[in-house]
């Protein structure tokens, strides 16, 4: 029959010399593209036989490509490597609880920050993100304090009432989890998100490594490109959800 892909010129032949020609004439990558289209092309076309449900070729296109990404963080995340060097990961919730991450991009010029969360359940699944734009921002502390309260307030509306709540900053973390009273510029922060605990059945606070808090942080700093607040239910900007992939990919290969 005849074929043609990529530089191949066209030829009369059966398909498993055109499949083996393939295999010896173009690269693992270029071939895990060419199985992974055929393979999405014709999960579109049974969604338009079966449901009536068509796609255009830039959705086609945009959806290998993006496949294509997760599974180039999955091989490098499942990949084996001594103990030793095994990188930390982050750790989801228990049971019917969800975890929310916080984080705060801070503009000392324009006195604004930008709130990004994001909120996990116990399988590492997205259930909501979120980025928040703030005004009258007087410092770094003063916003990761916003970022928590945010956070809170968003999962207090979406009806999550077990929650366990994490961010990068040691002292806002400390303060909140402390029974003293605080006597720094977030006293006023830190009252309102301790007040807010009783909006839920359970709630516990802790700190988690700067690192392995990256998808927070990438919402925060998308979120500067935004200059109203964004909510994702279920899904979560492509650098996020790239971010997400990785880190169950790290859980699943850490069991």
């Amino acid at each position: 029959m005849p074929v043609f892909f990529g530089s191949l010129f066209w030829v009369e032949q059966d398909w498993l010399s055109w499949l083996s020609n393939l295999f010896k004439c173009n690269s693992s990558t270029v071939m895990e593209l060419f199985f992974t289209a055929i393979w999405v092309i014709w999960t579109y076309r049974n969604r338009k036989v079966h449901e009536s449900i068509s796609q255009t070729p830039t959705e086609v296109y945009a959806f290998v490509k993006k496949y294509i990404a997760k599974l180039r963080v999955c091989q490098e995340t499942t990949s084996q490597k001594p103990d030793s060097q095994i990188a930390p990961t982050w750790v989801p919730p228990f049971g019917d609880e969800m975890k929310l991450n916080f984080d705060a991009s801070f503009n000392a010029d324009s006195k604004t920050s930008i709130s990004g969360i994001i909120v996990r359940n116990s399988e590492g699944g997205i259930m909501a993100t979120a980025s928040y734009p703030l005004r009258y921002v007087s410092s770094p502390e003063i916003a990761e304090a916003l970022a928590c309260y945010r956070a809170l307030v968003l999962a207090s509306e979406l009806g999550f009432r077990r929650i366990s709540v994490e961010g990068d900053v040691q002292t806002i973390i400390r303060k909140i989890s402390s029974l003293s009273i605080d006597k720094s510029e977030t006293f006023a922060l830190v009252s309102d998100i301790k007040g807010f605990c009783g909006q839920f059945e359970r709630i516990s606070f802790g700190y988690i490594n700067r690192k392995l808090n990256d998808a927070a942080h990438t919402l925060a700093r998308l979120g500067r490109s935004n200059q109203e607040p964004r909510i994702w239910i279920e899904e979560a900007p492509a650098p996020v959800e790239v971010i997400v992939d990785r880190d169950r990919c790290r859980l699943i290969s850490s069991t």
